[in-house]
């Protein structure tokens, strides 16, 4: 779901319904309907007032009655001796397989769209090796852009610093082979105005004939051949548009010309306002190319669940790198680099900063088959270079949470702080620390141990030496087999 500008967005209970039921999957091939999460900047058909909205197109998204869905998603458990330690714990998650060996590579429900699980949807842009991107520009016939000092200063402003970021991100496991043509702005056919990006209404229809035409414009209607096939298409507007062109979606469904030529697994269409102009929000629905949901809010501010935290979240936050549970799942961290605790007792672990490569980068207590913690080092280097408040930073994870309803939360060990100086983001100094030197937080004093609510699991740091925090896990009940 698109771009950064998510602030105070706010739908009505009309929209929420179809949020939910846009979780689950028929099992039946018809009725199909397009189905697009709310979220454009621009006017608001629940209110009369503009509100900041962002979204997804998907073309495929069916409905089935929830009463259905769940008593066809009960689960079996099935009991057997645990291994604390072990990542994996011989189980690799199947989807629709709910008899559940626990593992902290938790499984992904079948029936949700978007998912935070270890099975990624077929479709979905692998998160390791090369990655094959083609970008064209596009034009307007009410918002013509003849000048190409403008297309190659906007290609240098978007396009390295997006491969660069992944490269660091997934400690170059991750290649964004990104070609583009920079020739022209190639003409859409229609004024900029006629595609009504504002609107509301038949949102994937307009989207799909928006990326046709634009196809059509680099192909003059099928005479030239389209770029070769690629896993992602970008299709970058001039921001002479902007006042027309004013969000950013990510397409879900595979891509082809209106002759039949298969173009790209995921197409990514920039918005023309400054905001969606910039290489962060490149990088955020390159993201949804992966099938990774947004994790800012639907009805609250942007950080509402995460703070600063997070790409997916804000692409304007402190410290935007991905968190340590979705570098596990797109394969950039190692089963090695991880220590699961699937048992009760007290147990020690030594972790390394997220921002480098190399050495432990998280610690996952599951809770049940769709619930887990994460532990993970940030500190202000890298891609978290802006960090106000290094430390321990503890989430929560639930796999069948919608996206808009907090997916992955930060947890806060200093709640009411307000903060950091200059960053006043209640979450953004919610890491665990031994001192405040160093860090911009308003809190008080450091914490330095956390009671999870709910979980029965105190999270403590006992040390940091050379770059390596100690903790300690203490959890006083096993994960769950039949958790739902």
């Amino acid at each position: 779901v698109a771009g950064h500008k998510a602030r105070f967005c706010r739908y009505n209970t009309t929209q929420r319904w179809a949020d939910s039921l846009a979780s689950f999957r028929l099992r039946f091939k018809e009725p199909t309907f397009p189905y697009v999460l709310p979220g454009a900047i621009g006017t608001n058909p629940f209110r009369d007032d503009s509100r900041p909205w962002h979204n997804v197109s998907i073309s495929s998204i069916n409905m089935l009655a929830l009463s259905t869905v769940f008593l066809a998603l009960a689960a079996t458990a099935f009991g057997q001796d645990l291994n604390g330690n072990d990542t994996t714990n011989g189980t690799l998650p199947i989807r629709g397989d709910y008899i559940w060996k626990p593992t902290c590579k938790l499984p992904s429900p079948k029936d949700f769209m978007f998912n935070m699980g270890f099975d990624f949807r077929d479709g979905c842009v692998k998160g390791t090796g090369n990655l094959e991107a083609f970008v064209m520009f596009v034009d307007f016939p009410d918002a013509k852009d003849e000048d190409p000092d403008s297309l190659k200063a906007l290609h240098d402003k978007l396009v390295p610093p997006t491969v660069d970021w992944y490269t660091k991100s997934s400690y170059n496991k991750l290649k964004l082979n990104i070609k583009a043509d920079t020739s022209q702005y190639y003409r859409m056919p229609k004024a900029a105005s006629e595609y009504d990006w504002l609107g509301r209404g038949a949102g994937f229809w307009r989207h799909d004939r928006y990326i046709q035409d634009a196809l059509d414009a680099f192909t003059a209607e099928g005479t030239r051949p389209p770029p070769a096939k690629v896993d992602v298409l970008y299709v970058i507007p001039t921001s002479q548009a902007a006042n027309y062109i004013s969000r950013s979606i990510t397409y879900y469904d595979p891509v082809s010309t209106r002759q039949g030529k298969r173009v790209a697994k995921k197409t990514v269409t920039l918005g023309a306002a400054d905001w969606d102009l910039i290489a962060m929000t490149m990088v955020h629905e390159t993201g949804h190319a992966f099938c990774l949901p947004d994790y800012y809010s639907f009805e609250s501010y942007a950080g509402f669940y995460t703070g600063g935290f997070g790409v997916m979240s804000q692409t304007e936050g402190m410290a935007p790198d991905y968190f340590a549970w979705d570098k596990y799942r797109l394969g950039w961290i190692e089963d090695k680099a991880v220590d699961c605790v699937l048992e009760a007792g007290s147990t020690k672990h030594v972790l390394n900063p997220l921002a480098v490569d190399g050495g432990k980068k998280a610690v996952v207590i599951a809770g049940s088959e769709i619930s887990a913690l994460v532990a993970e080092v940030r500190t202000a280097n890298g891609l978290d270079k802006n960090l106000c408040a290094p430390g321990v930073l503890l989430t929560e994870v639930g796999t069948r949470t919608a996206p808009g309803s907090g997916p992955i939360r930060v947890l806060d060990a200093t709640p009411g702080s307000l903060g950091c100086v200059g960053n006043l983001d209640d979450k953004n100094d919610a890491a665990l620390s031994l001192t405040l030197e160093g860090s911009n937080s308003l809190a008080y004093k450091p914490v330095s141990s956390f009671d999870v609510p709910d979980w029965d699991v105190t999270v403590t740091l006992l040390s940091v030496e050379d770059s390596k925090y100690t903790i300690r896990v203490d959890r006083q009940t096993s994960v769950k087999t039949d958790s739902w």
